[in-house]
C-alpha cells in the first residue's frame, strides 16, 4: 500500500506551458494592490424621503433628506454647506448638528447629493422616529388578480 502511494505521478504540475503561470501571478498581484473599497454599515439606512428645514447660521433652506441611519444623514440640496443644524423633530425641537462628508453625486435639475456625519448623533437616539411611520400599504392586503381557489377534478 505505501509502495502505491510514492510511485503515482504528482496531482499538481511540475511545468507550466507558456505564459499561464505569468498571467496568473501577474493577475493576482494587480488584484492585491488595487484598493479595496468597503463601507462598514453598523446601523440600518432608513429612507425617509421628506422634505426638512435646515438652518445654515441665520438663514434657514429646505433640503430633501433621502435617507438616515443615526451617524450619517444623506441629503439632496442645491447648495452643500459645510456645516448645518437640520431640524429633526419640531415636537421635541431636536436638531442634529451636521457637518459636511462628501458628494455622493454629480449636479443635476433638483440639487446635488451629500453625505453629512451628524456630531451630536445621541440627541437623535433619545428620539422617538414619529415622522418615518407610513400609513399602512392596502396593496399588500389584497388579494393578487389570479389568486383563485382552484377546484381539483377526478
Amino acid at each position: 500500500m505505501i509502495h502505491i502511494l510514492y510511485d503515482r505521478k504528482p496531482m499538481l504540475p511540475e511545468r507550466h506551458k507558456g505564459k499561464l503561470m505569468d498571467n496568473l501571478i501577474g493577475n493576482n498581484l494587480m488584484q492585491r494592490s488595487k484598493k479595496h473599497f468597503s463601507m462598514n454599515r453598523k446601523l440600518p439606512r432608513i429612507p425617509i424621503n421628506r422634505r426638512f428645514i435646515a438652518y445654515v447660521g441665520d438663514d434657514f433652506h429646505f433640503v430633501w433628506v433621502l435617507d438616515f441611519n443615526y451617524r450619517y444623514v444623506t441629503l439632496q440640496t442645491t447648495k452643500n454647506h459645510h456645516q448645518l443644524n437640520l431640524l429633526f423633530d419640531a415636537e421635541n425641537r431636536v436638531f442634529l448638528d451636521c457637518r459636511l462628508v462628501k458628494t455622493l453625486d454629480e449636479k443635476s435639475r433638483k440639487g446635488s447629493i451629500y453625505l453629512y456625519e451628524i456630531i451630536n448623533f445621541e440627541d437623535a437616539l433619545e428620539c422617538p422616529l414619529s415622522w418615518t411611520r407610513t400609513k399602512s400599504n392596502k396593496f399588500l392586503r389584497k388579494k393578487p388578480r389570479n389568486s383563485y381557489p382552484v377546484k381539483l377534478t377526478g
